[in-house]
């Protein structure tokens, strides 16, 4: 038995609040054995109440564009910068001005890499030879390499209100490419995922909580309808499922009010 809990939080400088998510507490068990992974609708509630229309969002790993394309139908004023290294990839819609794509692949580092296109399954497509692939189904194509710490720098960008990260095992990476907008405190808020694509990129979510812990920020993963509060590091948590987290500045998210809604089992 469990009690479920609404997560308030106030975003300083936005003047808006973002009410009734729901926050479970930290269960080992259910991280283990847990059917609570209908993670789409929560993300579709962070974006309808988290993200507002004067956000600046980056959608990296972007595919075809299917959560820009959700972040949009509930901000249509929000300006999306998206990067999607496969050449031939399409974004399914057209947003003018407010949505713009970059052909690169961010990581840690800057130059040309290969990239493991898998034609049949785009959305498993990587950086990283995938274990459950075979060379026949794979297709092994260079791409360029970009931070986000020199693209920001070279656009004269200050501030990202959301990064959202789906790299199949490039998100430790990723975000060790944005080490200098992290120092600064200029990423407010992020989501990225965590799956079997970590052990082809000899990555540990281990490493990756304790890399956005030690910038400042509160972690939490998604599962079927609410936020799991991650306070500090479990084992368990390092089970390769396939699972998404946010996180958010500490400073950000002044005014927690965890107030018991009811009990769930």
């Amino acid at each position: 038995m469990r009690f479920v809990l609404i997560f308030l939080f106030c975003v300083k400088g936005y003047g808006a609040w973002v009410d009734q998510i729901p926050i479970f507490p930290f269960s080992p068990r259910d991280l283990i054995f847990g059917a609570q992974n209908k993670e789409l609708d929560v993300e579709a509630l962070i974006a309808e109440r988290y993200l507002q229309d004067d956000f600046l969002v980056f959608d990296v790993g972007a595919n075809a564009g299917i959560w820009s394309c959700m972040a949009l139908h509930y901000h249509p004023s929000l300006r999306i910068i998206a990067f999607e290294p496969i050449p031939e990839k399409s974004i399914g819609f057209e947003y003018g001005e407010r949505f713009e794509i970059h052909r690169v692949a961010l990581t840690d580092r800057r130059g040309k890499g290969i990239f493991y296109y898998i034609a049949d399954a785009s959305i498993l497509s990587s950086l990283y030879q995938r274990e459950c692939y075979t060379m026949n189904q794979v297709e092994a194509i260079e791409v360029d390499l970009e931070t986000l710490d020199h693209f920001c720098e070279w656009n004269g960008i200050h501030q990202i209100d959301y990064l959202k990260i789906d790299a199949e095992g490039a998100e430790f990476f990723i975000l060790k490419g944005a080490a200098k907008l992290f120092a600064r405190k200029a990423i407010t808020a992020l989501q990225f995922e965590y799956g079997g694509c970590y052990r082809d990129s000899k990555t540990t979510l281990k490493e990756t909580i304790q890399f956005l812990t030690d910038c400042g920020f509160v972690l939490f993963r998604m599962v079927s309808g609410g936020l799991m509060h991650i306070a500090s590091w479990h084992p368990a948590l390092e089970n390769y499922g396939h699972y998404n987290f946010f996180a958010i500045l500490q400073e950000k998210a002044v005014g927690y009010s965890l107030a018991r809604m009811g009990r769930s089992t």
